[in-house]
């Protein structure tokens, strides 16, 4: 028995190892099918999901619009409200501003998302065992006066699970003081806009603009009015934050001055290469090479936030939309402060998914085979009426083909007509050109040429003649003339050309040239 058990040991560990390997293997896919059985098939998809997102600033406060449906996320519209003085509004002026915009830029029953500033919140990271996963609300909130200066009786918190590794849970716990935050509430919920989330729009600018840089980002920098916020990513999760306002400097022109803490936070956060790669957005007019000069980074437009939401509006609030953004992204763990009064606890669809993914499927079968059908029977019907009818297509060719033929012979003779002198219409200028005391022997007429030869009182007096007439041009002697004593005359050959006719090119195997002789 002794002997046996070195090697039942060694098998009892390889198969232990075995099915760990396989778990790290297949959790990660049974992770996201148990996500796709939960998610809901309705809100967003079926039915429209519209919200109102809210950002309280300091001097203002910030609001956009927006909806998913058919899973499809889009942009109705952003404002900013602007508040006498520099601090935050008071609750009753941001419940009327919050009133204004449901009416200016919501949807009818938008759900209401509200962003509170970063100075009224706690940001601490933690370590857990990973033992306490099932129950770990339970134990933050028994841990959270250890974690943050607050209790969990005067808190209002949420966390955010960065990593696990090594038996060990890495979280970012976020805290705000319920005496602080619940005025704004309370006044919201006066006017029938009862938050649905609470959080700081810093996490959603964050995963926002991770995406939009490619998911490669090693760090989000936020540089607002009145200072700047960031997060420390990796592997596209949240793993720290930071935050203040800019150093002063000297000349106050010294950009790069006024930014060395910056600087000096974001040089922690490195790739695998062991160089960061920051994910910029600007709202004060500083520029990337200002603040970062030597720092991999990508630089947010707004253009990148109108056409992610498909829309042609200019300007837009960063804080308010990152917020709707991660609303609108199913299957995100957003932050949610709000839930501490809950205890986080949401009703799991799977039984509803299954049964309308069931009748979606039932529905789309019939949608997809029939007008299948329908059309194969129309073209079925239409390959019947071209075969009924290709004899007469064919007649129809042929009878075009003769008639174009038909055309051509037409337009050759046509074509012969007006490119060639009329012999009789050339006699007849002839006769009524010449005097009674001329008399002709011979006349040849070709395409561009007429020569005659014949007897004349004055054979000189027939050039100007024959030159001043509208058929005929460079008219001259062919050859001397003679007296003919017998005749008392003189005898003539003139050549010249008929006006307005040019010769012909010669076709392969074809004489164009015709000649009438008298």
């Amino acid at each position: 028995m002794k002997t046996g058990s070195p090697g039942l040991s060694s098998l009892v560990l390889k198969s232990l190892a075995y099915l760990k390997a396989a778990k790290a293997r297949f959790e990660p896919l049974c992770l996201r099918t148990w996500a796709v059985l939960n998610c809901n098939l309705v809100e967003g998809i079926i039915l429209p999901e519209r919200y109102l997102a809210i950002s309280v600033e300091q001097g203002g406060m910030s609001a956009v619009s927006g909806e998913r449906f058919l899973n499809r996320r889009r942009l109705k519209g952003s404002k900013r409200y602007v508040f006498e003085g520099g601090g935050f509004p008071a609750p009753d002026d941001l419940a009327a501003a919050a009133s204004l915009a449901m009416k200016e830029l919501g949807y009818r029953g938008s759900q209401v998302l509200l962003g509170i500033p970063r100075q009224w919140v706690v940001v601490r990271t933690a370590e857990l065992p990973s033992t306490v996963k099932e129950s770990i609300r339970s134990v933050v909130a028994y841990e959270l006066d250890r974690i943050t200066p607050l209790t969990a009786v005067d808190a209002m918190y949420d966390f955010i699970i960065s990593a696990e590794s090594g038996g060990r849970l890495s979280m970012i716990v976020v805290a705000a003081r319920k005496e602080t935050v619940m005025p704004y509430v309370a006044a919201l919920t006066e006017k029938g806009l009862r938050p649905r989330r609470i959080s700081i729009p810093s996490v959603g600018m964050a995963r926002l603009c991770n995406c939009l840089a490619g998911l490669k980002a090693t760090a989000f920098l936020h540089i607002g009015m009145h200072g700047y916020e960031g997060w420390s990513i990796e592997k596209g999760s949240l793993t720290g934050n930071f935050f203040g306002s800019p150093g002063e400097c000297g000349d106050g022109e010294d950009q790069e001055g006024r930014y060395d803490e910056v600087r000096t936070v974001l040089g922690e956060s490195s790739g695998k290469d062991g160089s960061p790669f920051v994910c910029l957005f600007a709202e004060n007019g500083v520029r990337a090479a200002d603040v970062l000069p030597d720092i991999p980074c990508k630089e947010v437009q707004g253009t990148e936030m109108a056409s992610l939401f498909r829309t042609k509006e200019e300007s837009i609030s960063f804080a308010p939309v990152s917020m709707l953004y991660e609303e609108l992204s199913p299957g995100v763990r957003s932050l949610d402060l709000a839930d501490s009064d809950t205890g986080g606890k949401r009703k799991t669809p799977l039984m509803a998914t299954l049964v309308l993914a069931v009748l979606l499927v039932a529905m789309a079968v019939p949608y997809v085979v029939v007008p299948i059908a329908v059309e194969k029977r129309k073209i079925d019907a239409i390959e019947g009426q071209i075969k009924a009818r290709r004899k007469d297509v064919m007649d129809v060719e042929r009878l075009k083909k003769e008639t174009e033929a038909l055309q051509g012979e037409m337009d050759e003779i046509e074509d012969f007509k007006k490119k060639r002198p009329m012999s009789l219409n050339v006699l007849k200028g002839l006769t009524s050109l010449l005097p009674k005391t001329a008399w002709l022997t011979r006349t040849r007429i070709t395409e561009t040429t007429v020569e005659i030869e014949g007897y004349a009182a004055s054979a000189t007096g027939l050039l100007s003649l024959l030159e001043e007439s509208d058929l005929f041009r460079k008219v001259e002697f062919a050859s001397p003339t003679i007296k003919d004593q017998r005749v008392n005359s003189e005898r003539f050959v003139i050549r010249m050309e008929l006006e307005g006719f040019k010769k012909q090119e010669k076709k392969e195997g074809v004489v164009k040239k015709d000649e009438a002789e008298k």
